[in-house]
């Protein structure tokens, strides 16, 4: 009996056991699949809300100011966001502020530095170059963020003369605490480019602090070569005019002078004409001289008033050639004018241009060999007759070649004209028409002159 009720005892044991197992395993599995759920969505919920954040401090690093978390809730995750969206509040804040505008305040005036187009340099009480704009970067080969490491050394990128000049307008402002003036366009230094030579003049000014004294000094390279080369044609043209009006009156002079020494009788009469002649072509030679001059004042004044009439363009070369033939024909050249289309027509003044073909051909027969050949012809170019001087001269350098239309200007070493006046007269003549006017030349190959004048309209009765 003892023996049955143990057995019956443990059978009941262990079938408890069992289903205690069992329900502890079905209440794990109920409670996983509960919880599974609930813990993705909590997840998802936390990762959604740092999301939001980190996308606030994005957009808070790419300059949105106004961007913000708002993090509700009171756990940590909430209180990251409220932090943060306190740290974007005082940012906006500081940028609102007075150091947030002087900070505007630099960018601005760096990038009006930055819009000179000379350069300028900016140093501080020691010397030491601390900042440039973008012209003297190029000059300098310094980025404007790199200067402050080169300090004085900086300036070692610098052309010798320019740097001295730099040195030197900085040294005087630093030392005096007074601006520094060039005392004139001598004292400009030349730099040389691919593109030409760039003549720079230093100015220096001091950057006063607010007790009005130095704290450094700009210097600002200007740049004049413009106004360089305008000193050196004020130079030339008075050494020009007066040398052509020097050697015929000179020579006028001389002639008169020996008019009155002649005596009497048949061989002082013969002599005093040939005096006379001589005379006469030296008045000739002054007053085509000052004639150029109060052609070209009239012109550029606006006072030459251009009467426009439709002229075959056959009469006009036809007129050219007979004006110039007979200084041709002294000289041992010949004038050649290729065929030109009867119905070519412009629109101009014809004495006005003649007087450009009169330069035109005028320099040709000068610059020309005995025995050689001057061309003058004209094609229709579009709305424009294109007209052509060519000549078998010496021709004319590249360097020269840009130059020959300027007032005063005459190619060195090219045999003796005039004053330099007759190429720049026709040029203002042919851009009052309308029109354009160039050289194509190279030495020892001859010249060729062109310039275009507006074609005239065809009548509303003639067919196109």
């Amino acid at each position: 009996v003892n023996q049955g009720a143990m057995f019956e005892k443990s059978t009941w044991a262990r079938e408890t056991a069992q289903r205690t197992v069992r329900d502890v395993i079905m209440t794990a599995v109920l409670a996983l699949a509960v919880a599974l759920p609930i813990s993705v969505g909590l997840v998802r919920r936390v990762l959604a809300r740092l999301e939001r954040v980190t996308r606030a401090a994005e957009r808070l690093g790419a300059g949105d100011f106004d961007a913000r978390a708002v993090v509700s809730g009171r756990d940590e995750i909430a209180l990251l966001g409220r932090t943060f969206d306190t740290m974007a509040a005082s940012i906006a804040d500081y940028r609102a502020s007075s150091l947030g505008k002087l900070i505007d305040a630099q960018r601005t005036s760096q990038a009006a530095i930055d819009s000179i187009p000379d350069p300028v340099l900016v140093f501080d009480a020691t010397g030491a170059l601390v900042g440039v704009n973008a012209a003297a970067g190029r000059l300098t080969g310094l980025a404007a963020t790199a200067v402050t490491a080169g300090g004085r050394d900086a300036l070692a990128a610098l052309p010798s003369d320019v740097r001295s000049a730099v040195v030197r307008a900085r040294d005087h402002v630093l030392r005096t605490g007074v601006p520094y003036v060039p005392g004139g366009i001598d004292e400009a230094v030349v730099v040389r480019k691919e593109a030409g030579e760039q003549y720079l003049l230093a100015r220096g000014t001091a950057v006063e602090r607010a007790d009005l004294r130095a704290a450094g000094a700009t210097v600002v390279l200007q740049e004049v070569t413009r106004l360089r080369r305008l000193d050196e044609l004020r130079n030339d043209m008075v050494a020009t005019v007066a040398h052509e009006l020097r050697t015929p009156l000179t020579s006028l002079r001389m002639a008169i002078l020996l008019c009155l020494e002649q005596p009497d009788g048949q061989a002082g009469m013969h002599t005093g004409a040939t005096l006379l002649r001589t005379a006469r072509d030296d008045c000739e030679r002054l007053q085509a001289t000052v004639d150029e001059l109060l052609d070209l004042a009239r012109i550029q004044s606006g006072e030459v008033v251009l009467i426009r009439t439709r002229v075959p363009v056959a009469r006009l070369l036809g007129d050219a050639i007979a004006h110039a033939d007979p200084r041709a024909r002294e000289r041992g050249v010949t004038l050649v004018v290729p065929p030109v289309d009867d119905a070519l027509q412009v629109l101009a003044d014809a004495d006005r241009l003649q007087l450009v073909f009169a330069n035109l051909l005028g320099n040709a027969i000068r610059h020309s060999p005995a025995g050689g050949t001057v061309l003058l012809g004209a094609t229709a170019d579009g709305g424009f007759a294109r007209f052509e001087v060519a000549d078998q001269g010496e021709g004319i350098a590249p360097e020269h070649a840009a130059l020959v239309f300027d007032r005063f200007y005459r190619v060195p070493g090219a045999s003796a004209g005039g004053v330099g006046l007759g190429l720049a007269i026709a040029r203002e003549l042919v851009v009052a028409h309308g029109g354009r006017i160039g050289v194509d030349s190279a030495p020892r190959t001859g010249s060729r002159f062109w310039f275009t004048v507006p074609r005239a309209a065809k009548p509303a009765d003639q067919s196109p």
